[in-house]
């Protein structure tokens, strides 16, 4: 994933800053509203996670679906 950081999983540029929703739009070329809704379905879904950041948010890939190294089980029943 071009945008996840590795290491928080924090999806943003390269120079850091967070990737918010207006720049998803624009890249996708789809509306804020759309790209809202994919967001907030992806959240649910566990894909994503979304943090309050003071007035912005910030999201975060599920590192169970998209870390770099092995990690065991999620589940902590074994």
């Amino acid at each position: 994933m071009r945008f996840c950081r590795y290491g928080s999983g924090l999806l943003a540029f390269d120079n850091g800053n967070p990737v918010g929703i207006e720049e998803i739009s624009v890249m996708l070329k789809m509306s804020e509203r759309s790209v809202y809704h994919a967001i907030q379905n992806l959240v649910q879904k566990k894909i994503l996670s979304k943090v309050k950041s003071g007035n912005d948010n910030k999201y975060y890939a599920n590192p169970w679906l998209f870390c770099k190294e092995k990690r065991g089980n999620q589940d902590k029943s074994d």
